[in-house]
């Protein structure tokens, strides 16, 4: 063991499963999916209208002399909506490896959702709530600081979209660490693989 050890422990004993949460299947996620979608509608209706975003205009653009900009700029923004899925996952691992240096990630996408886990170690609360939470609030100042500074309104929708994906794409960790807060209470484990995590508590609070 290393000195972070204070951040996870390489067995359960003492503690005993309570809960599984996969929110990426059945009811919850169709649930969080459909919250993902309103978010980003959310997201980009008003901060669109408050801009003056004019649709008319930008397809205006790329009817011009020299639309190639526009299409340049378009590709390069699906390009980013990948990296933005690849760059989530990897800081994820990265902040698994500041609490677990040596332990072995895993990655992998399943339902095309692509995930980051560590199967052999069971995290404590706090430093699981920091791994989830990284790449909300990493990437989303990346896309947010832009929104101020940007002139033209075509970028400045792509900007807005990038925002909206990456929001609504992060609704699972939002609610996984809102059920870390609010329902999963005292003294836990976490053992995350990525695509499903299991809640382990003291049996001693369990009165086992």
């Amino acid at each position: 063991m290393n000195g972070f050890n204070m951040f996870y422990k390489k067995d359960i004993d003492g503690y005993i499963e309570t809960s599984k949460i996969n929110e990426k299947y059945g009811k919850s996620g169709l649930i969080l999916g459909l919250i993902a979608i309103f978010i980003a509608i959310a997201i980009i209706l008003p901060l669109s209208f408050i801009y003056g975003v004019d649709i008319s205009r930008i397809i205006e653009k790329f009817q011009g002399e020299n639309p190639w900009n526009y299409v340049i700029a378009l590709i390069i923004f699906v390009i980013a909506v990948i990296i933005n899925i690849i760059i989530h996952e990897l800081i994820h691992g990265l902040f698994f490896k500041l609490f677990a240096p040596k332990e072995k990630l895993n990655f992998g996408i399943t339902f095309g959702s692509a995930y980051c886990g560590m199967a052999n170690v069971y995290l404590k609360k706090i430093p699981t709530i920091i791994i989830s939470l990284a790449p909300f609030i990493i990437l989303g100042a990346l896309y947010i600081i832009p929104i101020f500074f940007i002139t033209d309104e075509f970028y400045y929708l792509l900007n807005l979209i990038l925002l909206a994906f990456h929001v609504g794409g992060s609704i699972s960790d939002i609610y996984f660490v809102i059920l870390l807060i609010f329902k999963f209470k005292g003294d836990i484990l976490i053992n995350d693989i990525g695509p499903t995590q299991t809640i382990y508590k003291r049996k001693d609070d369990l009165n086992v």
